[in-house]
């Protein structure tokens, strides 16, 4: 039990502050920002426009985004502990045994 108790209690210690999250959100704004003007997509008001590369959500920074747009990287940190625990065995059925 004492192995088991101390993974669980790991997977715990996942979840993540309100500064964690708004920390991973933001360099994940980062990463797809970089992705995004690598690929030859620029800013542009308007709807975005895959066939010209053209997007509102291209901006320099995170202070430049709407709230709307920092709640979808925010959403995707706050998942992160969620994802963690599911691929180390303790997803939505619980946790799962070995052999």
């Amino acid at each position: 039990m004492g192995r088991d108790h101390d993974a669980s209690r790991q997977l715990d210690d996942l979840e993540l502050s309100d500064d964690e999250v708004t920390l991973l959100a933001e360099l994940e704004h980062r990463r797809w920002y970089a992705e995004k003007r690598l690929a030859g997509w620029r800013h542009a008001p308007g709807p975005k426009d895959p066939k010209r590369r053209l997007s509102p959500s291209i901006v320099v920074g995170w202070t430049e985004l709407s709230e709307a747009e920092k709640d979808k990287d925010r959403d995707a940190a706050r998942n992160l502990s969620k994802v963690l625990k599911a691929a180390l065995g303790q997803g939505p059925n619980g946790p799962t045994s070995e052999g």
